[in-house]
């Protein structure tokens, strides 16, 4: 039991460490773009997950004497391509239902609290498309179902509701990644829903992470849910 929680501590040690120094580094390079030469594509967002995308390699090359094999990035197992189209579509179509009517529904009828609950909608369709399907499906996968789920990959034998410790502390991970939206004006309601969304897909992305041994699956899995995730906001365009 010890030795399995200092596996999880070190993995989120380093995992987190990454998002958290990827920050400091982003923000004054986005500044300077934004200030200095007018870059106005979602940059301060795309600039921290390039950063994030090319730091969590650096880790992985570091800790693994040059290779990047051992962190998933191989040619994925077999696995039913349909059911997992389906099955990402279902689940983050659910958490957003059962969240909306819970957090923003009853919850916040009884308990109303301050900040938005909603998100603030991109107005040029290139530019989710190429930021948040792509760059933040790309960046968050290699680091969550890359770099931290490939330190508890040991741990598969742990099981709860069939599925692996590394699974559900993976999705877990993920959704707590996306809870810094509540100190960018979000409502405590609205940010306990984004977690229980992308806690959720995050699940369903570092299941066929584990089943493929891939993160490709798991790629794809997120920008599924990206895809799902935009549509409301394009509605609003």
């Amino acid at each position: 039991m010890t030795h399995t929680r200092l596996v999880i501590l070190w993995a989120f040690i380093i995992s987190f460490g990454v998002f958290v120094a990827s920050q400091f580094i982003a923000a004054p390079i986005a500044k300077v773009l934004i200030n200095d030469f007018g870059i106005d594509f979602n940059t301060r967002q795309s600039v921290f997950k390039i950063v994030m995308l090319v730091i969590s390699i650096i880790i992985m090359l570091l800790l693994n004497n040059g290779s990047l094999k051992d962190f998933g990035f191989t040619k994925p197992k077999t696995i039913n391509y349909f059911r997992l189209v389906w099955l990402t579509i279902v689940v983050n179509v659910l958490s957003v239902l059962i969240s909306s009517i819970v957090f923003l529904g009853v919850l916040n009828y009884f308990f109303p609290q301050d900040g938005l609950n909603y998100m603030v909608s991109e107005k040029n369709i290139l530019t989710t498309i190429v930021t948040i399907w792509l760059l933040s499906s790309l960046s968050e996968t290699v680091l969550t179902r890359g770099l931290f789920q490939s330190f508890l990959r040991n741990l598969k034998y742990i099981k709860f509701f069939k599925l692996s410790l590394p699974v559900i502390l993976t999705g877990l991970y993920f959704g707590l990644l996306h809870i810094t939206v509540f100190f960018a004006g979000k409502s405590i309601w609205f940010t306990f829903q984004l977690f229980f969304i992308t806690s959720c897909t995050g699940i369903v992305a570092a299941y066929y992470r584990e089943k493929s041994d891939s993160i490709f699956p798991a790629f794809l899995v997120h920008v599924l849910a990206n895809v799902v995730g935009s549509v409301p906001l394009f509605l609003e365009m």
